[in-house]
């Protein structure tokens, strides 16, 4: 039989002189057992090297298993020897019985070990102890290891050590052994560990080489697992992140905001990376089959589903969450990141907060944008509760995130034409913070202003179609509407933009002389504001002004009109302007009006029939006349203006400089205006400038309109609303009355009566004005008063009763006896004739009111 052929037995018997020793089953499991020797020289071979085997050798070994798991222990003794009773290992050589013993070890419990050790020294060395192992604390979770339990411990729990005898003799006398020399060249050899310079000099313990072994796989002692369903795989995951969500509530408060980190880096690997793959029996990944992908596919959506709800109900807690699920989403499934990214945004649009910022910041640090993403954040500028949250991200988008900022600048862009209004003027604001410091936007934001410039003469073509073909007046205004909201939709983003830099305002005037009317009254309209902004200092402003393009004229009026509402005095930059290259005939009333103030005595009364003519019974014509009128007999410093200060007053309006005109002048001149020498202007209109006076109190005073009034009287030739202006005095100023009689006076002998129009003027004032009247009327000639008491019948009694009141030295003048026939005649009846006390009786009469007597 083969010498290597294992044998069944667990043990051989005992060597005759020696005692037999129990070893543990694991040490002989499975070791070859060799046959009686029958060749003389191999058993010699074999008895020799079985004398090789020292009982020093084996302890020695055992000791540096024992001390490779649990520490180090005092070196034993030399010169001892170990039998291994019952069994022959003859046939082995050295290096084959050491390793035999040190994988016989690794099958050997540690409590085995120990007690196999604890037998030998004891058999080898009874009185040295073996050194104490250090108990551990009772917080040590190795307390419970009955490797390092003391010796109380170990006393309450049984040790599980085989019985091994402890009469270890050696198998041979050391002198019958033989050298090395007579060994089997066979097997290999080790160093002889006793060797001195071999042991470590401080544990005294041997230096063993390195022994490589191979234990069994893991996967060997695992009970198979059961395959589970795709259902119930899916109801485990899902509900396994369930509970990890729900864990959420247990980890609110900052010292806890470490763990919420870590959670929350779990929860986003969790649903977004895949389960590794299974791996089969080459170690190779298994293909899954299409279900299984299907069934993985169907998994993973589920649970993302579940976490955009969970981050949507408290997106200001929980958008960190959100941002590192959607970059592990990122890494690990590219195509499916946008449409989470799209599900989410569009989830927060029902529920968030239209002034929550964590949102812009949410899309400033996603991964990565698409045309998709910017068409979602549209939509939140489309809802008019989040409109301006939608246009602050798309702000931010361009600023902070370069890869999507020229879609995000283009939507911006096109939101400043929306026909929204709410929608239109935060992108303009937007738009003009950017310019012109910006060099990004302001190149492509000024081209897109000047393609909505040129889009209005299509615009305007189309119109003009509609206006031809309505032939309603109706119909025209609604259309006028609509045309002047698109156009103001197109250009308020170039007057945005002027407002900062006015070399656009070139392209406007441009832009004004090519269009039709109906545009152009637009553009008056909408101009105005930006003027107002821009103010009359513009350098750009000045030149288009002093040489506007072709048809540009009328702009310029709007222009100037504006920078002069309100009177608002224009400053000499301003004038010079407007003067450069034009005639005072040929200048436009708006023009007229800015450069008035700044023009000769002459020059103003020539203008002044042009400026009337504006008057035609509007409340802007009265307002834009009044200001004229104001600016023209005011000092510079418009110290007695009630207009409210205007922004446009330019510090050169600052200094007192004598007005061109005093009060009086221009009331004077505008009186006779009426003549065809001084510019024939309307009567009505004549009437309409002077009222405007007369309302201009703080300006046109009671001083003022009492000169004026005694220098038109002194005049050869009384102007025709001179009545007029006497009657409006008196009537607002009763200061005046005493002063008008004088006037009245005066026009007596001016021979009033002969001009219809100026007479019907005296009688109404003497009606008015009475009874202070009544000593002016007496002085009229009987004819006059005649015509006057026919006109006027109440008046009769009242003047009647006058003289009656008068003192008899008074009364009883030739005047007064010259009318008296006439103050006491009654319509229809003869003569009365006064009594000696005064009243007036008449035969045939009955006494009356006041004491006169009325004919029966």
């Amino acid at each position: 039989m083969d010498p290597r052929t294992a044998q069944p037995s667990g043990q051989r018997p005992s060597h005759q002189n020696g005692s037999a020793l129990p070893v543990p089953a694991p040490l002989l499991s499975g070791i070859p057992t060799p046959p009686p020797a029958a060749d003389p020289h191999l058993a010699a071979t074999q008895i020799a090297a079985l004398q090789q085997i020292q009982q020093a050798q084996v302890v020695q070994q055992l000791n540096a298993a024992v001390a490779s798991r649990f520490g180090v222990f005092p070196a034993p003794p030399q010169g001892t020897s170990v039998v291994l009773g019952g069994i022959d290992l003859g046939w082995l050589g050295p290096s084959a019985v050491a390793e035999l013993v040190l994988r016989a070890l690794q099958g050997i419990s540690d409590a085995g070990l120990l007690g196999a050790r604890a037998m030998l020294m004891a058999r080898a060395a009874p009185a040295l102890p073996v050194a104490p192992v250090a108990a551990p604390s009772a917080r040590d979770p190795r307390r419970r290891d009955p490797r390092l339990a003391s010796k109380k411990d170990r006393e309450d729990t049984p040790e599980v050590v085989p019985k091994m005898e402890t009469n270890l003799q050696p198998l041979f006398a050391p002198q019958s052994l033989p050298s090395s020399s007579a060994l089997d060249s066979d097997y290999p050899r080790v160093p002889d560990i006793s060797s001195p310079h071999l042991a470590d000099p401080q544990t005294h313990l041997p230096i063993l080489p390195s022994i490589e072994v191979s234990a069994a796989p893991l996967s060997s002692y695992l009970i198979p697992a059961t395959p589970l369903t795709p259902e119930n795989a899916q109801k485990i995951q899902v509900e396994s992140l369930r509970r990890i969500l729900s864990a959420e509530e247990a980890m609110s408060g900052k010292r806890f905001a470490s763990a919420r980190g870590m959670w929350q880096t779990v929860v986003a690997r969790v649903v977004g990376r895949d389960p590794p793959s299974e791996k089969g029996d080459n170690g190779e990944a298994k293909v899954k089959s299409d279900n299984d992908v299907d069934n993985s596919k169907e998994i993973k959506d589920e649970m993302r589903s579940i976490l955009v709800e969970h981050v949507c109900k408290d997106w200001k807690a929980r958008n960190e969450l959100c941002l590192l699920w959607l970059h592990e989403e990122y890494l690990s499934h590219p195509p499916t990141y946008f449409l989470w990214l799209h599900t989410v945004l569009l989830r927060l649009r029902t529920s968030l907060d239209s002034k929550d910022r964590m949102f812009t910041k949410f899309l400033l640090e996603v991964p990565e944008l698409d045309e998709s993403s910017i068409d979602v954040v549209r939509k939140y500028v489309e809802d008019k509760d989040r409109r301006g949250l939608g246009i602050a991200t798309f702000r931010d988008l361009v600023v902070l995130r370069p890869a999507v900022k020229d879609d995000c600048l283009q939507a911006i862009l096109e939101y400043t034409v929306s026909p929204d209004p709410e929608v239109r003027k935060p992108a303009i604001i937007t738009i003009r913070r950017w310019y012109p410091d910006n060099s990004f936007v302001s190149p492509i934001a000024v081209k897109f202003a000047l393609e909505q410039l040129e889009s209005i003469g299509t615009l305007s073509q189309t119109n003009d179609s509609m206006e031809v073909d309505s032939g309603k007046d109706d119909a025209n205004r609604e259309t006028d509407g609509l045309l002047s909201s698109e156009v103001n939709r197109r250009v308020e983003l170039a007057f945005a933009l002027s407002s900062r830099r006015q070399e656009l305002l070139r392209n406007v005037f441009a832009l004004y002389s090519r269009a039709n009317p109906s545009v152009q009254r637009c553009l008056h309209v909408a101009i105005a504001p930006l003027i107002r902004s821009i103010g009359m200092g513009s350098p750009v402003l000045l030149d288009l002004i002093r040489s506007p393009p072709e048809h540009g004229e009328g702009l310029v009026e709007t222009v100037v009109a504006v920078l002069v509402e309100r009177g608002a005095r224009p400053s000499k930059e301003l004038v010079d302007a407007i003067r450069n290259g034009r005639k005072e005939d040929q200048l436009g009333t708006t023009l007229l009006i800015a450069i008035l103030p700044f023009s000769s005595k002459t020059e103003i009364f020539t203008a002044l029939p042009k400026l009337l003519n504006l008057l035609d019974g509007d409340a802007s014509s009265r307002e834009t006349v009044k200001g004229c009128f104001v600016r023209l007999v005011q000092a510079a410093n418009n110290t007695a203006s009630t207009s409210q200060p205007s922004a446009l007053t330019t510090p050169s309006s600052s200094g007192a400089e004598k007005p061109p005109l005093t009060a009086t002048e221009l009331l004077v001149h505008l009186h006779t205006m009426d003549d065809p020498a001084n510019g024939g202007v309307a009567i009505k209109k004549v009437v309409e400038a002077t009222q405007i006076c007369l309302d201009t109190s703080d300006v046109f005073t009671q001083e003022v309109i009492a000169v004026v009034l005694q220098q038109l009287v002194d005049r050869p030739k009384l102007p025709t609303v001179f009545m007029r202006t006497m009657m409006q005095a008196v009537t607002k100023y009763k200061g005046l009355v005493g002063f008008s009689m004088g006037i009245l006076t005066r026009l007596i002998g001016k021979r009033v009566w002969m001009d219809k129009t100026l007479w019907e003027g005296f009688v109404r004032c003497c009606r008015i004005t009475q009874p202070y009247s009544f000593p002016v009327l007496l002085q009229l000639p009987k004819p006059q008063l005649q015509d006057i008491l026919t006109r006027t019948t109440d008046m009769r009694a009242k003047l009647l009763q006058h003289v009656l009141s008068l003192p008899p030295q008074q009364r009883n003048t030739a005047r007064i006896m010259n009318v008296m026939p006439l103050l006491m005649e009654q319509q229809g009846g003869p003569a009365a004739s006064p009594s000696v006390n005064g009243t007036v009786t008449n035969q045939g009469a009955s006494a009356g009111p006041g004491g006169v007597k009325v004919a029966s």
